[in-house]
């Protein structure tokens, strides 16, 4: 419990520094076109995410990732996914209600994009990313940070996962979501939260999905709110019937769950400290 140097931590810096490193390229390179853009980018965030990915590979044995301790039936999956869209909604609607969305300097929208970037996005979005994601934050850093506590490896990794989303609307949400992850993956297995993952990330791009088959306006907006409010219906019942009780009780810690919150920030403030200016820069740039 007295480690102070997290290699998981220092691993999970360098792949932070991808926005940074995106700007400085995008401010050297002579207008490029989107398309070598977008590949630049994909390519600098795989290259700062080998060192991590790397380190899972190596521990995967020991730490035996994948191993499922038990089979997370249909509804729990619909339950989870229920409950993520009810959180989201929750966010948009305080954030719409409060003013409190922020535009970045980059308005152009999925649509105006060339083909090839979109289903590069896409396919990045929906596949790539719930893998890396996975692997980086329930996989290794829960694991890592599991001598603090389940709990404190749950929040901490969440915190972090939401702060690797430079938006500040995703922030707040992806936080949560994070804990929804590390919950399913805690009680289930990694390759579950992978599958919940990538299934969360197709539901959000349903919309450039039926833009781009040439469907009508009216019917991406008729099956996005139609399928939204039956999934908020079986969240709102399932708190009800307090099925989500085990998720609800992340949040109640106990004296030893503050103490090793507390022994957490101890030992890691240098890393935070370095994790919470790269954020910041990031959110500067992003909003610049």
């Amino acid at each position: 419990m007295k480690k102070i140097v997290n290699i998981s931590l220092f691993l999970l810096i360098i792949s932070f520094l991808e926005i940074i490193i995106e700007f400085i390229i995008e401010k050297i390179m002579s207008s490029p076109d989107k398309t070598t853009l977008i590949i630049i980018y994909e390519m600098i965030g795989y290259i700062l995410n080998i060192p991590i990915i790397y380190y899972f590979i190596k521990s995967n044995k020991k730490k035996k990732y994948f191993v499922t301790k038990e089979k997370m039936n249909i509804g729990s999956f619909i339950g989870c996914f229920a409950l993520m869209t009810l959180i989201t909604t929750i966010i948009g609607i305080v954030f719409f209600v409060f003013k409190l969305k922020i535009e970045s300097n980059d308005n152009s929208i999925l649509p105006d994009y060339p083909t090839l970037y979109v289903n590069m996005t896409l396919f990045s979005t929906i596949i790539i990313a719930p893998i890396i994601e996975e692997m980086i934050f329930r996989g290794v850093i829960m694991n890592d940070l599991k001598e603090y506590g389940y709990k404190t490896a749950i929040i901490i990794n969440s915190v972090l996962f939401g702060l690797a989303h430079t938006e500040i609307e995703k922030v707040i949400i992806t936080i949560f979501l994070g804990i929804i992850f590390s919950y399913v993956a805690y009680r289930y297995s990694l390759r579950y939260s992978v599958l919940l993952h990538m299934v969360w990330n197709l539901n959000s791009s349903m919309g450039s999905i039926f833009y781009y088959n040439k469907m009508p306006d009216e019917m991406i907006i008729w099956f996005v709110a139609v399928l939204s409010l039956a999934l908020i219906v079986i969240s709102i019942f399932g708190i009800i019937k307090k099925k989500y009780i085990m998720i609800f009780s992340i949040f109640r810690l106990s004296i030893e769950d503050k103490k090793n919150m507390t022994l957490f920030l101890k030992n890691n403030a240098i890393f935070l400290i370095m994790i919470s200016v790269i954020f910041f820069t990031n959110f500067y740039l992003w909003y610049l």
